[in-house]
């Protein structure tokens, strides 16, 4: 079973014990005071979940979303994954991921030591650092370090591979496609390496 599947079924559960939970206090409520008093005296029940359920998935998710739209013709393209931000943006003939969102989602911890590492390990094309100071991740160079830590079995990190493999890349890369954009990497184009072979 995959993690995704995993994960849906862990929510189904919750659903159905919660659902089954509210069945056995109505019928324990209706045993002692009637369906009618019974029903009013587990209404608070009913406006506790639903208040539970839109902080949790509802307003975070709205304030986000709005945040998002506001600064995307600002910033680029913004995602979410579990509701978390992740700046992506299309350039250079490929995906660009901002460094610090994939962090944040995953609790890792990066130093100066390591970011330069990452960018000797990546290239130029693979992990940079732009005129601000950001550090970003190249599509490929993205998906080998994601790849790279997954062995170890990290659920959280299969998750997230899987999502900019198969949810976020391949619809970026089609709609830059039908713009009629280059979409080869940087490095492989002809233009590109002729001019640096010129250089040596």
């Amino acid at each position: 079973m995959s993690f995704d599947k995993d994960t849906k079924k862990t929510s189904l559960v919750n659903w159905l014990l919660g659902i089954f939970a509210f069945i056995g206090l109505y019928a324990i409520a209706k045993f002692f005071f009637g369906w009618l008093i019974g029903f009013v005296v587990i209404t608070p029940v009913i406006g506790v979940a639903v208040s539970v359920f839109i902080v949790n998935h509802g307003a975070g998710g709205m304030f986000r979303l709005f945040k998002r739209m506001a600064l995307n013709d600002l910033q680029g393209i913004h995602h979410a994954f579990h509701d978390r931000p992740v700046w992506v943006r299309w350039q250079d003939g490929g995906c660009q991921t901002l460094a610090s969102d994939v962090f944040d989602i995953l609790d890792h911890q990066s130093s100066g030591a390591r970011l330069r590492q990452l960018a000797r390990q990546y290239g130029d094309d693979g992990f940079f650092k732009d005129e601000r100071g950001r550090w970003w991740f190249g599509e490929s160079a993205l998906l080998d370090w994601l790849h790279s830590r997954s062995k170890t079995l990290d659920h959280q990190t299969l998750r997230l591979h899987r999502w900019f493999e198969k949810e976020v890349f391949p619809p970026m890369r089609k709609k830059a496609e039908l713009r009629g954009e280059d979409t080869t990497p940087r490095c492989l184009r002809p233009d590109i390496t002729e001019g640096i072979q010129t250089t040596h």
